[in-house]
């Protein structure tokens, strides 16, 4: 295995393919946490999804793609601020309160605070080296998208 690569380990269940991998993406550009493990999974709905440690993802190339990876280590950030269960409670209550607000499935996923964090700083190479502890509850404030 060539260095920085890491280890990988691969199998079949009928349709379904998983990889387990470090990302070949350079450290420094991740931030300072570990380097992420990876599910693959063809069949998924979504381009990538984080459940600390892994970030699942629908195609493996997707693992190079640094915004997406940087979006999921934000909320790998979130959701250790909130011991995980604290996180993905948030996370649902967030989504149905949204749903409830606006009718719209794309916009109550886009309005979820930990979302709005996301979406807003994963186009920033240094900023989960900067981010303060807790930076999504300045995402609780009124959305710009709201239109009420």
């Amino acid at each position: 295995i060539s260095p920085g690569i890491g280890t990988h380990h691969t199998w079949n269940n009928d349709d379904t393919k998983l990889v387990f991998r470090h990302t070949n993406l350079p450290h420094h550009s991740l931030g300072t946490m570990r380097k992420p493990l990876f599910i693959v999974l063809s069949w998924f709905p979504y381009s990538g999804m984080a459940v600390f440690p892994f970030i699942v993802i629908k195609h493996p190339d997707l693992k190079l793609n640094e915004t997406l990876v940087r979006h999921e280590r934000i909320h790998f950030a979130q959701q250790k601020e909130l011991l995980f269960i604290g996180f993905f409670l948030l996370y649902l209550l967030h989504y149905i309160w949204n749903i409830l607000r606006y009718r719209n499935h794309v916009q109550a996923y886009r309005e979820i605070v930990f979302e709005r964090e996301a979406y807003q700083n994963d186009n920033q190479p240094n900023y989960l080296q900067k981010r303060k502890w807790l930076a999504w509850l300045q995402y609780l404030k009124k959305s710009p998208n709201h239109s009420n």
